[in-house]
């Protein structure tokens, strides 16, 4: 990776429990498990738990939930929200919670529509009926999808931003591109969509994510989920680590990788796996609230294996050169770029040399219904 540093994101399942229990002091369970409260009673102890958040569709969906008979003793916020919109296996099938009945439109917010893994996700979107709103920088840029609407903003622009999310439900939040100052930009569009009322955040996060993380872009992603954590906001990330799609890229046009990643793996994802994946969770974002996925390709690859697959594949002799740590900065000074870019540019191979990008998960076929890509599939489709 020498001109242009690209991101990893992550795998296994982190998905805690629904959270407190729809219970309120006096209440009695009544029939087949459903609570007894009155329909003030639910308004008030929901609302109770929302204030703070501003999220008034959630409180309404719940009474909703109550007022179908979907509430049942012991049921979290979560479940119950979920059971007001998906049909049960036994008994009586729920009914929809309809937009008219949230109070106002439903459709799913499509940031980085002109991106490459943003473009992939909203095609997905619109292929599955899915009514987007897509936000870009150059609105005129996005693609022509069914049932979308294009607008023009930019995370750094909270006024842009309101508009952009006004009356938005699900969010799908691709990271912004790389800058110095691009985390007080995702603190920005967070406070947005926290103020907006926002239902479901979907955030594009980084493998690995940690404030000790080598990548240091890694540690950038690890602050906004803390951030979207402490915004309130019903929230999945999705962590994939390095796109396979960019490998090829990596090697200069001698044809050697130059990086300092040692003998270290990396379990590259196809972009499209993601895109399938996160168009999963953002059709049914309730069963995924909570949850932190890792995203990976099937099998960790040292950068040789990786040389050797291209060579295979195009029929041209690609190499891997272990570079040392003063090697990697010396090759990369013909940019000029700053100080933090070249630093990324750099530990993205560390972070390979530490094992931090090695892990492989299935959260792409258990997400997906179909096995992630291997390196060698995804070279045989470009």
């Amino acid at each position: 990776m020498r001109g242009r540093s690209r991101e990893a994101h992550r795998g296994t399942v982190d998905h805690p429990a629904a959270g407190g229990a729809l219970r309120h002091p006096g209440s009695n369970a009544g029939p087949a498990g459903a609570l007894s409260l009155s329909e003030t009673t639910v308004k008030t102890h929901v609302a109770r738990i929302f204030a703070k958040r501003g999220l008034r569709d959630r409180a309404q969906a719940v009474v909703v939930a109550y007022e179908t008979g979907l509430v049942r003793a012991g049921d979290g916020l979560s479940k119950a929200l979920r059971r007001a919109s998906v049909r049960g296996r036994d008994g009586p099938r729920p009914r929809t919670v309809s937009a008219r009945r949230l109070g106002g439109m439903t459709f799913i917010v499509t940031t980085g529509a002109t991106g490459r893994l943003g473009g992939r996700i909203a095609a997905r979107l619109a292929a599955a009926g899915a009514e987007q709103r897509l936000v870009s920088r150059a609105a005129g840029r996005v693609p022509q999808l069914d049932r979308a609407s294009a607008i023009s903003a930019d995370y750094g622009d909270p006024e842009a931003m309101r508009r952009a999310l006004d009356k938005a439900t699900t969010v799908l939040f691709v990271s912004a591109s790389e800058s110095a100052d691009r985390l007080d930009r995702h603190r920005t569009f967070v406070d947005v969509a926290r103020d907006a009322g926002v239902t479901h955040l979907v955030y594009i996060s980084f493998y690995g994510a940690s404030p000790s993380a080598t990548f240091t872009l890694a540690r950038d992603h690890w602050a906004t989920e803390q951030h979207i954590r402490d915004s309130g906001l019903p929230f999945t990330f999705l962590r994939d680590s390095l796109y396979a799609d960019f490998l090829p890229s990596m090697a200069g046009e001698d044809g050697v990788i130059r990086g300092p990643a040692g003998q270290g793996r990396v379990a590259a994802v196809a972009q499209d796996d993601i895109a399938d994946a996160a168009a999963a969770v953002l059709l049914d974002p309730g069963a995924h609230e909570g949850a932190t996925y890792d995203l990976t390709g099937p099998r960790a690859m040292t950068l040789d294996e990786v040389a050797a697959t291209l060579s295979r594949a195009t029929g041209r002799t690609v190499t891997y050169h272990p570079e040392t740590l003063e090697e990697a900065y010396e090759s990369r000074r013909v940019y000029g770029a700053p100080d933090w870019q070249v630093d990324a540019w750099v530990s993205t191979y560390l972070a390979i040399a530490a094992g931090e990008l090695e892990g492989v998960s299935d959260a792409i076929p258990a997400l997906t219904g179909h096995p992630a890509t291997t390196f060698e599939e995804l070279l045989a489709k470009i």
